[in-house]
């Protein structure tokens, strides 16, 4: 969706003392991102550019933690939502159009629903939009007090009367504004209220009393009502995320079985007829393909190829091919180029390596800072020992070899094409293709066992 003439603020200067942290409440993460990551993703991913984000608490951290396309505003006291707006009125003046405003610990109120939101608001042509939930118990929030399907006022909850409170609809504190008028009547909110604060929903009856159009957009997903104020909701809000992020991929034809205990990053991709077995996590943009099997494996900033089995093991930014199996509990650490039809075993750790087609690791095995050809076949307890201390080298393995059993190879070392090592050698010296080597000290001579022995 195009929606460059809109622009959007979220607030994002509270404290968030119920959080129990030294870190802003915004900061905190789910599924790989901090809340104000969602929440700005989300906005962008609806079409939006022009985002103005209102700091307050531990502003130079969430700056830091934010690119620098965004305009930010310092909010000294937190004097209530309205307060951060009247901060940010650098940001509306000048302005024509819309503004949508957000709160920054508001990460289920995602892109589908913000353009429906816009849509709505645009389709009404309204001047004040909000964007409400209907609860079954709406506990603490505003509650909405209509006259059809025009919105008279807000109501939080320790301002309302008893009939007020029974209304089951409620404020998401996500709103559209007619950028001009907000910045008009920004002066005219006040602090007459039981927190003594400036209210942002008061704007709904100023609008109304200045006889602008204000109305109200009620979606069917309740869940965007659920914010984070403390650790308990946070995770609650994990698990609605959780659960949204893996229904889409089943929907797509992902099998997950026992999908409360995957976790998925908002942005991962997953191809069809892929497995996930329980206990797995995808994180940071990993791109999975095609017909895998994952079995309770953490995969990072990785691309996995097609129809690979992957067994209890840890994938970092690497790069994985087509038709391999990998694990159980095979470690494959950054800038690894794994290809086609590879087996990597029990234990093997892999670090700044490509390895050829065909080539197998079966187990123990360490190949750190290195270039193997195909159809290689490593033996038990391989190292690479690729640091002296001070410098890491590397180390090349041509194709068609077999590198016995607790083989050290010194880097830096080459070893051709149909090279043989014996189990037990030390390599330190290149070996020219279609040789043999062995590098073993002298077994000493046999001698009377010493050790006595029981009768």
């Amino acid at each position: 969706m195009d929606n460059k003439n809109l622009s959007a603020l979220v607030l994002a200067g509270g404290m968030g003392t119920r959080m129990k942290s030294d870190k802003p409440k915004v900061l905190h993460e789910i599924l790989g991102k901090s809340l104000i990551e969602h929440v700005l993703l989300n906005l962008k991913t609806s079409g939006i550019d022009d985002i103005g984000v209102v700091i307050g608490y531990g502003a130079e951290e969430v700056k830091n933690r934010l690119s620098d396309k965004y305009s930010f505003f310092f909010q000294e006291k937190q004097l209530g939502t309205g307060h951060a707006v009247m901060v940010s009125e650098e940001f509306l003046k000048g302005k024509n159009g819309k503004i949508i405003i957000m709160c920054a610990d508001a990460p289920l109120v995602d892109s589908d629903i913000i353009s429906e939101f816009i849509n709505y608001n645009e389709k009404t042509n309204a001047d004040c939009s909000v964007l409400t939930a209907r609860l079954s118990d709406p506990a603490s929030y505003g509650r909405i007090i209509r006259d059809g399907e025009k919105l008279k006022k807000i109501v939080e909850l320790k301002d309302a009367d008893e009939e007020e409170r029974r209304i089951n609809e409620v404020n998401s504190g996500t709103y559209i504004f007619d950028i001009q008028k907000l910045y008009k009547h920004l002066k005219d909110l006040s602090t007459n209220n039981a927190q003594n604060e400036y209210y942002l929903t008061d704007m709904v009856e100023i609008f109304n009393q200045n006889e602008y159009e204000v109305n109200a957009y009620c979606t069917e997903d309740n869940d965007i009502i659920n914010a984070v104020n403390n650790r308990y909701e946070l995770n609650n809000c994990l698990k609605l995320m959780q659960k949204k992020i893996n229904k889409k991929h089943m929907l797509l034809g992902v099998t997950i079985m026992g999908d409360e205990s995957v976790y998925i990053d908002t942005d991962v991709k997953i191809g069809k007829d892929t497995v996930i077995y329980p206990g797995t996590i995808l994180q940071n943009g990993s791109v999975i393909g095609k017909g895998n099997i994952i079995y309770s494996s953490r995969i990072d900033a990785s691309f996995i190829g097609d129809k690979n089995i992957i067994d209890n093991s840890l994938i970092e930014n690497a790069k994985i091919g087509d038709n391999n199996q990998i694990g159980p509990y095979t470690h494959i650490r950054p800038n690894s180029d794994i290809k086609n039809n590879i087996r990597l075993g029990n234990f093997v750790e892999i670090k700044n390596t490509s390895i050829g087609n065909d080539t197998k690791v079966s187990h123990l095995t360490y190949i750190g800072d290195g270039k193997v050809g195909e159809n290689t076949n490593f033996g038990c307890g391989v190292v690479f020992a690729n640091y002296d201390g001070e410098n890491k080298y590397l180390t090349t393995v041509g194709d068609n070899c077999f590198i016995g059993c607790n083989t050290n190879l010194i880097a830096p070392v080459n070893v051709g094409d149909n090279v043989d090592i014996a189990a037990g050698s030390t390599i330190n010296k290149d070996i020219p293709d279609n040789s043999y080597a062995i590098a073993r000290a002298k077994q000493e001579k046999e001698r009377e066992n010493r050790r006595k022995r029981k009768k």
